[in-house]
C-alpha cells in the first residue's frame, strides 16, 4: 500500500500542481491525501488505490476552497510591522511611563 501511494505521488504532485495556487500548498495537499487514504487502503476493501488516491485528493482540495470560503481567507491582512509599526522601548520612554504612573 505505501509502495502504491509511493508511485503515485509524482502524478498526484502534477495533478494538484494544475489545481493549487501556490506551490506550497502541493506538499501540504499529498500530506493531506495521505493521512486520510492511508486507513481505506490498508484495509484492503479499495479495489483501485490510484483512483481513490486522486478522488481523495479531490476531496482535499474541496475542503480546502471551503474552508478559505467560511473563513473569508481572501480578506484577510497579514500582520507584518511595517503595517503595525511597534515603538521600541527606549531610556526615556520607561522614564516618561514610570513619571506617569507616579502622578
Amino acid at each position: 500500500m505505501t509502495e502504491t501511494f509511493r508511485q503515485s505521488i509524482p502524478a498526484l504532485r502534477k495533478w494538484l500542481a494544475r489545481r493549487v495556487a501556490s506551490p506550497a500548498d502541493i506538499d501540504d495537499a499529498v500530506q493531506d491525501v495521505w493521512i486520510r487514504a492511508h486507513g481505506h487502503l490498508a484495509s484492503g476493501d479499495v479495489v483501485n488505490a490510484q483512483a481513490y488516491l486522486f478522488q481523495t485528493a479531490q476531496s482535499v482540495l474541496l475542503d480546502k476552497a471551503r474552508r478559505a470560503t467560511s473563513r473569508q481567507q481572501a480578506r484577510h491582512e497579514p500582520l507584518e510591522e511595517h503595517h503595525h509599526p511597534v515603538e521600541g522601548i527606549t531610556p526615556d520612554r520607561v522614564l516618561m511611563g514610570k513619571d506617569g504612573v507616579a502622578r
